[in-house]
Parts: structure tokens; C-alpha cells; sequence
């Protein structure tokens, strides 16, 4: 009897917590907008991983080896599950993607920032990618060399940022932020027009871009966290970061042949003037300098949208 009772209870536990497992599943499984997003984002990361191994950018890794698989088992057909995997994900995220987009949009001020970091890192950023070739060709020097140059970069930054946090820059951000850009562009121009026999010249230019660097970039984002409503800082800043990223793949396409015709100077020293000249324009463009004041015609679309969607809901 003893042992009978303690099967029976044994198999009544066992079935409480089948049940609270399942409870469990079903809420987790079900759908809902934050689910669909997270699911989504994971879909999208899928499709961009499977296109860097099919591409072979990233020969040697797993990557490649999943890529690999992925051919084998459906052919050419791989290329199709990519289309369908970003597909999918862009659909389930496109509710969030495009309540950013009318965000940034409804902004002028952030549209005219995004244009010009676009810009910036167009012109930019291959400078720092190709930096090596510099330190080779130009400097006719070491992995040392480029390890003195690229920590005086980062040395900067941190200092910079030390700064920042004890000064907290101007009263308008956006002063801040332009003012600084004038003049990180003009040190990679002296970046560019060091002498070969003066890489002492570079590294402390390169410091002294690294200091402004965070004085450019703090006090926008500092700028957006104050502005941009708590509920929408994920898809604004994804948004955000996502366009101002946008030219550096297309920017490293046109680097190469420049690179290999012209050398890796000009890249500085053109790109380092061209940011300044462009941050010095920004300070009579009055969108991007009232972007704090022009933040609140955001909210007007927005309440338009919001109206609009309770009457096709009410329609429905």
C-alpha cells in the first residue's frame, strides 16, 4: 500500500509539473510585438551572418563552414533562404523600423546630423582603415609605429571623454560638437601632411583627433537620451546608427583603386579638411543648430500617426 501511495503520488507531481511547463511554453511561444521584434532582429543577424559566409569574407570560420552546409544541402537554393530569412525578419521588425523612420524624419535637425555623419564617415573612415599602408609606405616603419599611433588615438578618446565628463561641454551640445569636428578634421589634415621623417607629428595629431572625437560623439548621443522618449531609444538609435554607418562599406569600395592611384595621404588630408569645412557650414544651417528646439515637431507627426492608426483600428 505504502509503495502504491507514493507511485500515485509520484506520478501526481510528475503531472503538476508537466502542466507547469506547459503553462510556461504557451506564454513564451505566444505572440506578441516584442517577440515578433526579438525574433526579427534574430532572423535579420541569420541573414547577414549566411551572406558573410557565402561571400567568403570570412574564410576559415564557422561561418563559412555554416555557409558550406547550407549549399550543400539546398544548392543554389542557399541564396534563396537568405532572401527569405531577411525577408522575414524585416517584416517582423518593420512596424518598429518605420515608427523610427517617421521619428527621425519628423526631425529635421537629426536628419540634417545623419546627412552630414554620412558624410563624415564617407570620407573618414578609410583614412583609419588604411592606415597601415601609411604607416609602410610613407613612415617607413614598424608594427611599432602603428601601434604608437593608433594608442595615441585611444588615448585621446579616453582623455576626451574624462574631459567631458568634468566640463560638460557648452551650454547648446551642438556647439560642442561642431567645434570639436573643425577641429578633429583639420588634425587628420596634419595626419596627411606629416613629413616621412616626422611620425611624432602624427601620433600627437592623432591624439589630439582622439580628444575630440569624444567630444563630438558624447555630447550628441547625450543630446538624443535627453530628447528622444525613453519607449523609442532602441529604434532610434539602431535607426540612427544603422544610416550614419550606411557609407562606410560603400566608402571602403572606393578607397582601394583611390588608394592604390593616389596613396593613403590624401585620404587624410583631404577627408580631415573636407569634415572641417563641412562642420563649419553646419554652424549656419539652422535645423541641425536648433536641433533641442526642433526635436518637439517630432511630436505633432507623431500624435497624427498615432490617430490615425486608432481610427483604422476603430474602422476595422
Amino acid at each position: 500500500m505504502k509503495r502504491r501511495h507514493t507511485s500515485r503520488k509520484t506520478r501526481g507531481n510528475l503531472k503538476r509539473r508537466l502542466r507547469s511547463w506547459k503553462g510556461w511554453a504557451i506564454r513564451t511561444l505566444k505572440p506578441g510585438p516584442v517577440r515578433a521584434e526579438i525574433l526579427g532582429f534574430l532572423l535579420l543577424l541569420v541573414a547577414v551572418l549566411t551572406a558573410f559566409g557565402l561571400s567568403h569574407i570570412s574564410s576559415g570560420t564557422v561561418l563559412d563552414w555554416w555557409a558550406g552546409v547550407l549549399c550543400q544541402w539546398l544548392g543554389w537554393g542557399a541564396y534563396l533562404a537568405l532572401v527569405g530569412l531577411a525577408g522575414a525578419g524585416l517584416r517582423l521588425v518593420w512596424s518598429d523600423l518605420r515608427d523610427g523612420l517617421r521619428y527621425v524624419w519628423g526631425w529635421p535637425g537629426l536628419m540634417g546630423i545623419i546627412g552630414m555623419a554620412m558624410i563624415l564617415n564617407f570620407v573618414m573612415n578609410p583614412a583609419f582603415t588604411l592606415m597601415p599602408l601609411l604607416v609602410t609606405d610613407h613612415f617607413q616603419v614598424d608594427a611599432l609605429a602603428l601601434g604608437a599611433l593608433e594608442s595615441g588615438w585611444g588615448i585621446g578618446l579616453v582623455l576626451g571623454g574624462l574631459v567631458l565628463t568634468a566640463w560638460g561641454g557648452f551650454k547648446r551640445k551642438v556647439y560642442t560638437s561642431l567645434g570639436a569636428l573643425v577641429v578633429e578634421g583639420l588634425t587628420l589634415a596634419v595626419v596627411g601632411l606629416a613629413p616621412a621623417g616626422a611620425l611624432w607629428l602624427a601620433v600627437a595629431a592623432l591624439f589630439v583627433s582622439g580628444v575630440m572625437n569624444a567630444l563630438v560623439n558624447g555630447p550628441f548621443i547625450a543630446l538624443l537620451q535627453a530628447l528622444v522618449e525613453p519607449e523609442r531609444h532602441g529604434r532610434v538609435f539602431t535607426l540612427v546608427s544603422s544610416l550614419c554607418s550606411a557609407a562606410w562599406p560603400l566608402s571602403l569600395v572606393v578607397a582601394g583603386p583611390l588608394a592604390d592611384a593616389f596613396g593613403v595621404r590624401p585620404w587624410f588630408g583631404v577627408g580631415g579638411i573636407l569634415s572641417s569645412l563641412v562642420a563649419a557650414v553646419a554652424f549656419f544651417v539652422r535645423p541641425i543648430v536648433n536641433v533641442e528646439e526642433n526635436a518637439h515637431a517630432v511630436r505633432p507627426v507623431l500624435g497624427e500617426a498615432v490617430a490615425a492608426g486608432a481610427r483604422g483600428d476603430a474602422a476595422s
